[in-house]
């Protein structure tokens, strides 16, 4: 597993019909269900990863987690440079 993420102060919102929307998933896939926060600046395969991703960007896919790591759970914080 490799640091390849890094850490920003930003926060990226819009409002629909009154409601604050923060963070765009779209580039994202895998299971999402441990992550938390805006993760409008990851891209890449985020299964078995957990933790808020607020102010985080980079691609999880050039942190070469494992399947074993996967499996076992990754931090977020384990992956920011």
């Amino acid at each position: 597993m490799k640091k390849n993420l890094e850490k920003i102060e930003n926060e990226i919102y819009h409002y629909v019909y009154g409601v604050k929307i923060s963070g765009d998933v779209s580039g994202i896939s895998g299971d999402v269900s441990g992550i938390s926060g805006d993760v409008s600046g990851i891209s890449g395969d985020v299964s078995g990863i957990s933790g808020n991703v607020s102010g985080i960007i980079g691609n999880v896919d050039l942190c070469e987690i494992t399947d074993e790591e996967r499996k076992n759970g990754v931090d977020i914080n384990d992956l920011i440079k």
